[in-house]
């Protein structure tokens, strides 16, 4: 019993110290998930839910942490194209899907209208279907009830 507790006693603290260090990585501009990953949004890499991706890149003044306050003598606002916008710090990504595209409709000459048409659909389904998924965890597992004999013996 005495090294049950000990357990809990260090497995509490153990977790209290994983916690406040991971808080500690966090305090600068990028968003974590629960799991301390660095992510970075959505039509970040590659069109997801439109057929853009950011251009809001990190280097553009209304970005730069600096000049972040208003009061401050150098303060850029963030223009309106850019306020919805995710912040883009892989480079200038659109040119590298233009280019998938355009060899999309390179090599189906005869039917290149195909290309854009299922980008089109691809795009509308990232959109329709997520709210259809439910029962799944953060990364995309499946949520399921274990069989009731399992369950029994686990507890």
């Amino acid at each position: 019993e005495t090294m049950m507790n000990l357990h809990r006693c260090l497995g509490s603290s153990l977790l209290l110290a994983v916690v406040a260090s991971a808080q500690q990585q966090n305090d600068h501009s990028y968003d974590y998930n629960s799991f301390n990953q660095r992510t970075y949004g959505l039509d970040i890499s590659f069109p997801i839910t439109t057929p853009h991706v950011s251009s809001n890149y990190d280097y553009l003044p209304h970005n730069n942490p600096q000049y972040a306050s208003p009061s401050h003598p150098n303060y850029v606002a963030v223009p309106e194209e850019f306020k919805h916008m995710a912040l883009q710090r892989l480079g200038d990504r659109q040119y590298f899907y233009d280019h998938f595209m355009e060899g999309c409709r390179h090599h189906y000459a005869a039917h290149a209208d195909y290309c854009d048409e299922t980008e089109e659909e691809r795009i509308d389904m990232n959109l329709r279907q997520p709210p259809s998924m439910t029962n799944y965890t953060e990364l995309g597992f499946a949520k399921v009830n274990a069989p009731k004999k399992v369950f029994a013996a686990l507890q």
